[in-house]
């Protein structure tokens, strides 16, 4: 299939495995399909892509342990994405708070992370909150419109 992204600049139509390429740092890029004539909203989760923490982007060597990768829910600028992230599992390995805290996400749960906000997303709102009086309420509705402006 042919791919494009709403959030890059790059020109033209990619396959799966270039699109994934090419996002490796920036995970929370909303990818499209092309399909009847048209663009199709699909998530890199959907291409393949896997979040690796540690190891410089790259898979731990242990991530196919009996955990393997999870699927969590990340906010960011962009909106809400479900991602496949892939933990160290390493002897060695930092704890996963601190393994999503080292890759600017902020967990909403210090003991079983399944959800995160990205720390640029939890900025924005500070500062809207601030200046702008902009409630939680509002900027949830706003990066749920982000996510889904149909439904």
């Amino acid at each position: 299939g042919a791919f494009d992204c709403l959030d890059c600049d790059l020109e033209g139509l990619f396959c799966a495995s270039c699109l994934n390429s090419t996002h490796t740092w920036l995970s929370f890029h909303r990818p499209r399909k092309w399909r009847d004539g048209q663009f199709h909203k699909c998530s890199l989760a959907d291409l393949g892509y896997l979040l690796a923490l540690e190891h410089g982007g790259n898979p731990c060597p242990y991530i196919d342990d009996e955990l393997g990768p999870q699927t969590l829910t990340i906010a960011d600028l962009t909106g809400i994405h479900e991602v496949i992230v892939g933990w160290c599992r390493c002897a060695s390995a930092p704890s996963t708070v601190q393994q999503l805290f080292r890759r600017r996400l902020f967990p909403a749960s210090m003991s079983r992370p399944r959800t995160a906000f990205t720390f640029r997303l939890l900025k924005l709102f500070h500062m809207l909150n601030h200046v702008a009086r902009t409630t939680p309420w509002d900027f949830v509705g706003t990066l749920h419109r982000l996510t889904d402006n149909v439904n």
